[in-house]
């Protein structure tokens, strides 16, 4: 079957063309948009012939409506002007942004006065601009608003990038133990999600930078008997080092360190550090060097980059 021109011009104003439709919801089609800083998401409806009504959300409280109409070719140099009126009631007097030749944007960021609420409770919406009258029912909005943010939602977790995740590291480190060795993450699955998975190895660098610092006095540099270059290989063949796993819930602050222990995110203290409770041995870690909580920290944080602390 061939795809209606309509519905090939919608998906590449909406989506930029290169990412595949995210959910269907009473005739609204979600999308993630390209290469949106905000990591926004997209739907939209159809209004009759070629028009279409949009939404638009992103994780930081951004929301706007908006107008896609396939003969459209729309200059961005110039402004646009319409009006939104909701159940035949409640208008709104917008500028709105050429975001393509063929979409029109209207935007609020969760300010009083803004958008989203009025999409979410109303029943029809009405949209005024450039010599055309859009009309859509809203019944679904409110469901179908909830999906979109889950979609941002889901499109952030995605996108982060490790190079925030944990400091002092590496893009790619965790550490394995409080004066231990740092390793380099070789695997990353499931970031942001109830099922995260990391395997790690000790590298050459955080071997390296193990032995230069020797916590356990073994090169001849602090009373040991083995050089530096030994030190090194003699950390990286070590059992525990080359096949480090850990597994985390995101949603719920759980996390199976590499050390074997299950712990539960528990809050901050006074400093602002992590606090877990270890669920095999019933009792709260301590903020201390020989407990690991640093380490155990750094894992989950590139498992689970946005956990709301």
């Amino acid at each position: 079957m061939r795809c209606p021109l309509a519905a090939v011009l919608v998906f590449l104003a909406l989506s930029g063309g290169a990412n595949a439709q995210v959910f269907e919801y009473q005739g609204w089609v979600g999308y993630e948009v390209e290469d949106d800083p905000d990591f926004g998401c997209r739907m939209s409806k159809g209004a009759g012939g070629d028009l279409h009504l949009v939404a638009y959300g992103n994780g930081q409280e951004g929301f706007g409506i908006g107008v896609v109409k396939g003969s459209w070719d729309l200059s961005a140099s110039r402004p646009i002007y319409g009006s939104l009126t909701f159940d035949r009631v409640h208008t709104h007097m917008l500028e709105g942004r050429v975001e393509n030749s063929k979409l029109v944007m209207f935007e609020s960021h969760g300010e009083e006065g803004g958008l989203a609420a009025p999409f979410a409770g109303s029943g029809s919406i009405e949209i005024s601009l450039e010599g055309i009258r859009l009309k859509a029912e809203l019944d679904g909005s409110s469901r179908a608003l909830t999906m979109l943010y889950q979609c941002a939602d889901q499109y952030a977790k995605r996108s982060y990038s490790l190079s925030d995740v944990s400091a002092g590291l590496s893009t790619e480190e965790i550490y394995i133990s409080s004066k231990g060795p740092s390793a380099s993450i070789v695997e990353l699955n499931g970031v942001g999600t109830d099922n995260a998975t990391l395997q790690a190895r000790v590298s050459d660098v955080g071997a390296r930078e193990y032995c230069e610092r020797d916590p356990g006095g073994m090169t001849t540099a602090y009373g040991g008997s083995l050089t530096l270059e030994q030190c090194v290989q003699q950390t990286i063949n070590a059992d525990f080092a080359a096949n480090l796993f850990a597994s985390a819930d995101c949603s719920r602050g759980l996390l199976k360190d590499a050390s074997g222990r299950t712990l539960q995110y528990v809050g901050k203290d006074e400093f602002g550090t992590a606090r877990w409770f270890d669920l095999d041995a019933r009792e709260e870690i301590g903020s201390c060097g020989a407990c690991n909580d640093a380490a155990s920290t750094s894992q989950f944080e590139a498992m689970c980059p946005l956990f709301d602390r």
